[in-house]
């Protein structure tokens, strides 16, 4: 088993305290939420979990090893991917060559990243195992910016799953999708989960209490309540702040 944590994690900018002595943790084989009202800090705790953004104090685990030193790309090699809010695709390339290129940046002895990976028939195989995967098949060939809004976050994760990823960190995968490709998406991420470690941080109430393990909630940078999706429903200060009549049933 897998396990991404961090401990006392403190962030600030200027006067501003957006992170304040953050403890959660995500284990391979579930999906944690991480949910909370607009400015409550869940994006600068991702960003901070994936080594994109320098905690000013804590510590980050991956398993026993400390790795709050290390910057992003060590991150990704070391097992911890991640997707973001905007798309991060090439839009004029197909479906097939983007993760194809994803799968290129993972090789640490080349860095011409065109023609070896149009020639490179085991990564070619391998990009269509994982379009495969999230549901694209079908769509290999398409050029990615005739995608629906859907497929390209679907074509995102397989790009995050080209790492070959024992923590998965997903920023609002399902912002700005129709219910029904949001559902399909929540199948995906549901099936991902049985062999890897997903904190997800999402706005959408529906998908959240209907694949989540465990929910952590943020409030002013602070984690106010953590525990499973019946406790957190019941929890009177998360509704106070955060949920109101939002997950009622």
């Amino acid at each position: 088993m897998t396990e991404l944590s961090c401990r006392g994690l403190q962030k600030a900018f200027g006067g501003l305290v957006v992170t304040d002595d953050l403890a959660l943790s995500v284990a391979s084989g579930e999906i944690h939420a991480l949910i909370g009202p607009n400015g409550a800090g869940k994006t600068t705790a991702l960003a901070q979990l994936s080594g994109e953004l320098r905690p000013d104090a804590g510590t980050v685990w991956l398993d026993d090893a400390d790795i709050t030193e290390l910057s992003l790309p060590q991150r990704v090699h070391a097992g911890v991917a991640r997707s973001y809010q905007i798309s991060s695709v090439f839009r004029d390339f197909t479906a097939r060559e983007n993760v194809e290129l994803a799968l290129q940046a993972m090789d640490r002895h080349s860095f011409r990243f065109f023609r070896p990976a149009a020639r490179n028939a085991a990564r070619a195989e391998r990009a269509g195992g994982l379009l495969d995967a999230v549901g694209l098949g079908e769509v290999a060939g398409s050029s990615a910016h005739r995608l629906s809004h859907g497929q390209t976050r679907q074509l995102e994760i397989a790009m995050a799953m080209a790492s070959d990823p024992q923590v998965l960190l997903l920023d609002e995968p399902m912002a700005g999708m129709a219910p029904d490709e949001a559902t399909r998406l929540a199948e995906l991420i549901r099936s991902l989960a049985e062999t890897v470690a997903v904190l997800l941080v999402e706005h959408d109430m529906d998908v959240v209490f209907s694949v989540a393990d465990r929910i952590s909630v943020l409030h002013q940078g602070s984690l106010i309540a953590s525990g499973d999706p019946d406790q957190i429903r019941a929890d009177p200060d998360v509704h106070r702040l955060y949920l109101r009549d939002d997950v009622e049933s």
